[in-house]
């Protein structure tokens, strides 16, 4: 096994693991009854799953934005 080992609910629980070879991953998704919905290997930098969508990540920014306070007196 390699390094990075990140495990996920999505539908179901899914682990992804960094083979001994890197940045090859072998990705098992599961249903909620824990059997097997898929299997893969994916050779990327960042397996797909764990990616940020465009649109979350600027609705994060702003929710950031919104919390932090902003140095002015009141």
């Amino acid at each position: 096994m390699g390094e990075v080992r990140i495990e996920l609910d999505s539908l179901g629980p899914t682990s992804i693991h960094e083979t001994a070879y890197p940045g090859i991953w072998w990705v098992v998704h599961r249903n909620r009854d824990g059997e097997i919905m898929t299997q893969q290997v994916e050779v990327t930098a960042c397996p797909e799953i764990i990616r940020s969508q465009q649109e979350d990540i600027h609705e994060g920014l702003q929710r950031l934005r919104e919390a932090l306070p902003t140095g002015e007196s009141a």
